[in-house]
């Protein structure tokens, strides 16, 4: 089963508005996107008239678990999905992933076409969800996506690292998403130096596709003034772009965090409005 991972990688959050947008897109724009979603904790359910609360979030979450196969069916069709279970809590993270992936096979039992799901895990991930994805990975045949955290990227030894964790896991490099999260960036961002980080990752050209991530938006935009039109440069797009011009082995495909901050934080209240709008090396908001 060859899978093909398309040039955008947007890493988008398990909310109602990020699903929609999917659901919504135009049929040439799904044709060259592959999403990442980060599952997250729900909002709780709270009680209007006495303000307390009648469901936690992980009450919701878990009874949600179950219908999440079919959602991303309906969102986003049978296109394959990169799916994280990171941003949940250390207690559900394994079984979360666990019943997503077997939900997801029970659909295919009954011949109802699904989605070709992708788990994400990393290096350093516990050691109970990092064996639900790589058992999956391999016995879908679906491959797995190894993410990296700019954090590690200047350690010395974790090339080896990641050699010693494809061997250790018998997993086909060919079958393997390599991708490296720089999370957010800022003018001083150096594409020759991060190329020269990323050119030490090994077996470059072998891997099923090699992905950078980053972000630029702010946590909130309380420090954009209200009523007024505001440019964000696109320091994340700019910096790929650069990245493209240097001399490393292969091109990285693109990834980036939408319009929101690369650490998350849940927020239950609702804030003001904005629109935001992408220009090819800006971001214009309107608040």
């Amino acid at each position: 089963m060859t899978i093909a991972i398309k040039p955008y990688i947007p890493i988008l959050r398990w909310r109602p508005a990020e699903l929609a947008a999917l659901e919504k897109l135009f049929p040439g724009e799904r044709e060259n996107i592959t999403p990442l979603i980060e599952f997250v904790m729900p909002a709780p359910s709270i009680d209007k008239e006495s303000r307390k609360i009648t469901k936690d979030p992980k009450e919701k979450f878990l009874q949600e678990l179950p219908d999440i196969p079919k959602k991303l069916l309906k969102s986003y069709g049978q296109a394959p999905v990169f799916i994280d279970v990171h941003l949940l809590g250390s207690d559900i993270r394994s079984s979360s992933l666990e019943q997503i992936l077997s939900s997801k096979n029970e659909l295919d039992l009954f011949s109802i076409p699904v989605t070709y799901i992708i788990p994400v895990t990393s290096t350093s991930a516990d050691t109970e969800t990092r064996t639900v994805a790589i058992n999956y990975a391999k016995s879908s045949k679906h491959g797995l996506c190894i993410r990296i955290d700019k954090s590690h990227l200047s350690e010395e030894n974790l090339p080896l690292r990641i050699s010693n964790f494809i061997e250790a896991n018998k997993l086909d490099i060919k079958n393997t998403d390599l991708l490296i999260d720089l999370r957010i960036i800022d003018p001083g961002a150096n594409a020759e130096n991060i190329a020269n980080q990323l050119a030490q990752l090994p077996d470059l050209k072998k891997w099923r596709s090699f992905i950078v991530s980053a972000g630029v938006f702010p946590k909130d935009l309380t420090g954009f003034a209200a009523g007024e039109v505001h440019p964000l440069d696109r320091l994340d797009w700019m910096l790929w772009n650069n990245i493209r011009k240097t001399q490393l082995p292969r091109m990285p495909l693109f990834s980036d965090y939408t319009i929101q901050h690369p650490f998350y934080k849940r927020v239950d209240a609702i804030g003001s409005a904005s629109i935001r709008y992408t220009a090819d090396d800006k971001w214009w908001i309107f608040r």
